[in-house]
């Protein structure tokens, strides 16, 4: 009989429940995986690696994490670690997400509402060094399906757009944000309108809902 390699995996979710979910499903699947580190963010998890034996082939890393987010926590980890692949995990399916995640260093991308055969064929995938979107992600980007990764990472939101879309979820108004950015109050504000435009959403809580959605936070003071 042949036996799958074990594969180490180390995920971070701040929803405990859900980790714990994801740990039970993953280590009981039986097709040679097992969870050795789990963290509540990025920190832990860079932690954790940094003081275990060995280091995991696969990270599991939700986007929305207080502190340390995912987009940082992949960031970080590829830069001291190249040799292991990220799965993106994330409750949304917004394409400038996974492309984020993507340019940031993650091999795939899934929702935590896929199934467990999702999931595993996911882990494999990225295992063996290649891209994996599930079908779900497919039919709601499907510019993924047609269009080159490198064109696409291309229309990726600017860090000054990521900035801007932070600082709508604060309580700022638009004349502060301007100060904060060294942009005139109706520059602000044709700034807030043209991101929306290119979003496709309306508004300023259209604004501050895709954020919470992308998992963008307020800057860092």
């Amino acid at each position: 009989m042949n036996y799958l390699p074990t594969i180490l995996v180390a995920i971070a979710d701040d929803h405990r429940l859900v980790r714990s979910g994801i740990i039970i499903l993953i280590n009981s699947m039986n097709f040679g995986c097992h969870v050795f580190i789990e963290a509540d963010d990025g920190h832990e998890l860079l932690d954790k690696i940094a003081r275990s034996q060995c280091q995991p082939d696969v990270c599991v890393i939700d986007i929305s994490m207080p502190g340390m987010d995912g987009y940082e926590t992949t960031l970080e980890l590829i830069k001291i670690y190249p040799l292991i692949r990220v799965l993106a995990l994330s409750v949304h399916n917004e394409e400038q997400a996974v492309l984020r995640m993507m340019k940031n260093g993650a091999k795939g991308f899934i929702s935590k509402n896929c199934d467990s055969e999702t999931l595993k064929k996911a882990i494999l995938t990225v295992y063996d060094y290649n891209i994996f979107f599930s079908d779900e992600l497919l039919k709601t980007c499907p510019n993924l399906a047609t269009v080159p990764l490198e064109e696409l990472i291309k229309r990726i939101l600017t860090d000054q757009e990521i900035k801007f879309l932070g600082l709508c979820r604060t309580e700022m108004t638009y004349r502060q944000i301007g100060e904060q950015m060294y942009l005139a109050k109706r520059t602000a504000e044709n700034y807030a309108l043209k991101l929306a435009e290119q979003l496709g959403i309306h508004g300023r809580e259209g604004l501050i809902a895709y954020a919470e959605r992308m998992g963008i936070t307020p800057p860092r003071k």
